[in-house]
């Protein structure tokens, strides 16, 4: 099972934060080749922050897509997901 999450401080206060989580479950031969596929596009270094992560998305099954600014790529991974969302 792997589970990711991303806290975000939004603009609610100091104290309160929104916790994102996504589970799911999948080959972790089949997630490597989809994280390695859709990392070629990613920069490791950009003036765009968002330029330099991949988006996973998990409803029904599991998309990892990166972007550049010219290229993007999107791979879908076949996985249980217990709990859908983006990060």
């Amino acid at each position: 099972m792997f589970c990711a999450h991303k806290i975000c401080a939004g603009f609610f206060g100091k104290k309160e934060r929104m916790i994102q989580m996504l589970k799911f479950s999948c080959e972790k031969a089949l997630l490597q080749l989809a994280v390695n596929t859709a990392s070629r596009t990613v920069a490791t270094k950009s003036s765009i922050p968002a330029l330099e992560g991949l988006l996973l998305h998990a409803d029904q099954q599991l998309t990892i897509s990166g972007y550049n600014m010219q290229t993007g790529i999107r791979t879908n991974v076949f996985a249980n997901v217990v709990e859908g969302g983006d990060i």
